[in-house]
């Protein structure tokens, strides 16, 4: 898996806290709210996305200050505490890398209902 666009460090997740594109669909979502409607035209997309630009030095501010969290449901937090400690368990030794794999594929795994 050799390639110069895409080093593996560009896609791997370990130790990610994000691994996912949800942030960048609840942005979107936020922003088709706002504009009330999805499908807009370039004339009505580019004062809306002006305005958000205007946003990102005071959010930048904001989490440097650690003002500014994101905010997460409580099963996902809990999830990301258990893959976190999962993480620590590999890293001390204490779990072998196929464990470690079979252990965070069963607790990200989608649920059967």
């Amino acid at each position: 898996m050799r390639n110069s666009a895409w080093t593996p460090s560009s896609w791997y997740v370990y130790r990610e806290t994000v691994r996912t594109n949800n942030d960048v669909e609840g942005w979107h979502h936020r922003l088709n709210v706002k504009a009330r409607r999805g499908q807009l035209d370039i004339y009505q997309l580019t004062p809306l996305l002006h305005k958000e630009a205007t946003f990102v030095n005071i959010q930048m501010s904001l989490v440097s200050e650690r003002r500014l969290r994101r905010r997460q449901r409580k099963a996902y937090e809990s999830m990301q505490g258990r893959l976190h400690r999962l993480w620590n368990n590999y890293e001390a030794g204490d779990l072998s890398t196929s464990k470690l794999l079979r252990a965070a594929a069963k607790l990200c795994a989608p649920v059967d209902n």
